[in-house]
């Protein structure tokens, strides 16, 4: 069972069901649909869901602008990168929250996680969360009982799940060269990084410098000194 303004809040959409008819996978809140449902938002069946509950899955159907949704799991212990499987109709997006305080009650205070931001992603597609750039790859802290809260402002979205990838850090140098800033980091064959800079260490959206392939040496890429400080990372993908 879930509760309105507690596990979740959702504002009637003009034509979405109201006998319950696809409220099954919760007995109340944000209507779901079966994934395997005719028509064009269709994807393929997890295994899991195969094997236990004959290859039922379900994904948030009537999610509206102002919607949002609480998800209280036992999460791994790590830092991950986070990715929505989710469809969506034209330009859309969805945020990811973390409940800090009052979870089970009425009064709850969210953090800013990240942002899932998509164009035409229909039928399914992997959504990175990103930063508010919508480029750079957010990094998200996690260990035990949490809530994490999705939400939307455009509506025009169908989450299924989420996926956590285990974000390894990658050890680069930066150091002076002539008029350049150079900044160094190993690489593995195949495999494409992005090199990201910032003015400060921690507020402001991480700014594209460049993308490399792999060739399984130690790459270098040179980005000119402006005269103010800057911070470096790299992601792979």
């Amino acid at each position: 069972m879930s509760f309105t303004n507690i596990d979740f809040q959702h504002t009637y959409v003009s034509g979405e069901p109201t006998d319950g008819s696809e409220y099954q996978y919760r007995p109340n809140g944000i209507p779901q649909q079966l994934l395997n449902a005719s028509g064009a938002l269709v994807d393929y069946v997890r295994q899991i869901f195969v094997d236990t509950i004959g290859a039922k899955d379900y994904y948030l159907y009537w999610f509206g602008g102002s919607d949002w949704a609480n998800y209280t799991r036992v999460y791994p212990t790590g830092n991950f990168y986070v990715y929505a499987r989710s469809a969506g109709a034209g330009t859309n997006s969805m945020y990811l929250d973390q409940v800090v305080s009052g979870a089970g009650t009425t009064n709850q205070v969210t953090k800013r996680l990240g942002q899932f931001y998509a164009v035409n992603n229909e039928p399914f597609d992997w959504v990175p969360l990103t930063d508010d750039g919508l480029v750079a790859p957010v990094v998200v802290k996690l260990g035990g009982a949490n809530t994490l809260r999705i939400s939307t402002t455009t509506g025009n979205c169908y989450p299924n799940y989420f996926m956590l990838v285990s974000a390894s850090g990658i050890t680069l140098s930066a150091v002076r060269s002539g008029s350049n800033a150079s900044i160094s980091f190993p690489t593995q064959v195949g495999d494409t990084y992005r090199v990201f800079y910032r003015a400060d260490l921690t507020t402001g959206n991480w700014i594209l410098l460049t993308t490399v392939l792999g060739n399984g040496s130690v790459k270098s890429v040179s980005d000119p000194l402006t005269g103010s400080q800057r911070f470096y990372k790299v992601t792979s993908p």
